[in-house]
């Protein structure tokens, strides 16, 4: 791997909704962390609940492997804001590790008490 870490796991993690996919996680374990690669929910299951619900599953595996989850996010357009993503994460109960114009880098600790999740684990 060119960032020297010594595995790495790729994973995703889909739900569907009335026979269409509703949204869609990709996710890479290493020995350090868990990494969310990429939350994509398509504009008409938006807002109901299926990108939270994705990193709250991603949120409970990590803590099964007490491990940390880094993500770096970056608005694709439409409605979305780094302002909008950043709030989204936070919810979930990461934090900023850094942040810019475009981007945001944030980390959540494993075992995260308050992390907004219990609700989201019940869409599918």
């Amino acid at each position: 791997m060119d960032s020297g870490e010594s595995y790495g796991f790729r994973g995703d993690l889909r739900l569907w909704a009335g026979g269409q996919e509703a949204g869609v996680l990709r996710f890479l374990e290493t020995a350090e962390a868990v990494k969310l690669e990429l939350v994509m929910v398509p504009r008409r299951f938006r807002r109901l609940g299926f990108g939270r619900s994705l990193v709250c599953r991603l949120l409970r595996y990590a803590d099964a492997l007490d491990k940390p989850v880094l993500v770096t996010a970056r608005p694709i357009g439409g409605d979305q804001t780094v302002d909008r993503l950043a709030a989204f994460y936070a919810r979930m109960g990461f934090e900023f590790a850094e942040r810019g114009l475009t981007v945001i880098h944030m980390r959540r600790e494993p075992h995260r008490q308050g992390a907004g999740c219990d609700e989201a684990l019940t869409v599918a």
